[in-house]
C-alpha cells in the first residue's frame, strides 16, 4: 500500500517527499510506528468519508 509507505518514509510513489508539517509528522512520529498500526491507519484515511 503506498500510503503506508508514505507514512513511514514521507517519500510518496512520484518520488516526490513530504515537506513542511507533514514532514515533522513523519520524522517525529508516523516514521516509528509498526507496520500493522501504518496499515490500519492508511485504511482508515482511505476508506474515510
Amino acid at each position: 500500500m503506498n500510503l503506508v509507505f508514505a507514512l513511514r518514509t514521507g517519500v510518496m510513489p512520484d518520488c516526490d517527499a513530504f515537506g513542511g508539517a507533514m514532514g515533522e509528522v513523519i520524522q517525529g512520529g508516523t516514521g516509528f510506528l509498526e507496520q500493522r498500526d501504518l496499515i490500519a491507519m492508511a485504511t482508515y484515511l482511505l476508506d474515510a468519508d
